[in-house]
C-alpha cells in the first residue's frame, strides 16, 4: 500500500471523527465518509484497517470502544503546555524519525513455482505455517495466519508451488507477479494486490558502453 493512501486514509478518518466528538462510528461509517471524501479503497483491503490501528498509536483521542467501532475525545490528548499559539497543528501529522526506508510487504511469484515472502513480511509469521488463499481473477492474495488448511512456508518463506502458477497462467497473467499489501494486526491476515513491479527494487540507471 501506497504511503500517501495510507496518509490519506488517515486524514479522512480524523476529519470524519472530529465533526462529532465522543460519538461512537463503526467501520463501515468511517470507510463510507473517506471513499466519499478522500480516496476510494479497494474492496477485500485492510487499508482502512491498518490506518485504524496505525493511527491508534498516534493519537490517544482515538479510542476502539469495541470491535469495529470508535469514538474520538479530545479530552484524553495530554496538553503539553498551556501556552496559547496562533497555529492550528490539529489536522497535521509528526513526521517520525524513520531513518531507513521502509519496504513494502510482497509476494514474489516466478514462473517456475517459486513463491516467496520478503523478509518485512517474514517477520509477522515466526511459525511459517499459514493458509493462502488467491481471488478467482487472481487480483488479490490472502495469507491467513490463523488459517485452516496450513502450508509450510519453510524456514525462508520460499518454496515451490505449481498450483497458484497453473492458476495465474490461466489469467494469462505475466511473470514474474508480485502481491503488495499491508499487515492487518487485528484479524493476522496480509492481503496484497497483484502487480508487475516490485515496489522494494528501486529503478538504477544502466551505464551505456563506450566504445
Amino acid at each position: 500500500m501506497e504511503e500517501s493512501q495510507q496518509m490519506m486514509i488517515k486524514e479522512g478518518i480524523i476529519e470524519y471523527m472530529k465533526t462529532k466528538t465522543g460519538v461512537e462510528r463503526t467501520v463501515d461509517e468511517i470507510k463510507l465518509y473517506v471513499e466519499q471524501h478522500k480516496v476510494r479503497i479497494d474492496k477485500g483491503s485492510s487499508a482502512l484497517r491498518s490506518a485504524l490501528f496505525s493511527l491508534k498509536k498516534e493519537n490517544p483521542a482515538l479510542i476502539n470502544v469495541r470491535r469495529g467501532v470508535y469514538v474520538w475525545k479530545e479530552e484524553n490528548v495530554k496538553e503539553k503546555d498551556n501556552t496559547v499559539s496562533k497555529y492550528d497543528f490539529s489536522d497535521f501529522i509528526t513526521i517520525s524519525n524513520l531513518r531507513k526506508r521502509e519496504n513494502n510487504l510482497v509476494i514474489s511469484i516466478f514462473q517456475d513455482g517459486t513463491f516467496s515472502l520478503n523478509s518485512s513480511l517474514l517477520q509477522y509469521l515466526p511459525e511459517r505455517k499459514v493458509e493462502i488463499k488467491l481471488k478467482q481473477d487472481c487480483s488479490q492474495l490472502a495469507i491467513i495466519k490463523k488459517g485452516n488448511m496450513k502450508i509450510d512456508l519453510g524456514k525462508n518463506g520460499r518454496i515451490k508451488n505449481y498450483d497458484i502458477v497453473k492458476r495465474l497462467e490461466k489469467q494469462k497473467k505475466i511473470f514474474p507477479i508480485y502481491y503488495v499489501g499491508s499487515w492487518d494486526e487485528q484479524e493476522e491476515i496480509w492481503i496484497g494486490n497483484l502487480t508487475t513491479n516490485n515496489p522494494n527494487k528501486r529503478n538504477v540507471r544502466r551505464k551505456k558502453n563506450i566504445k
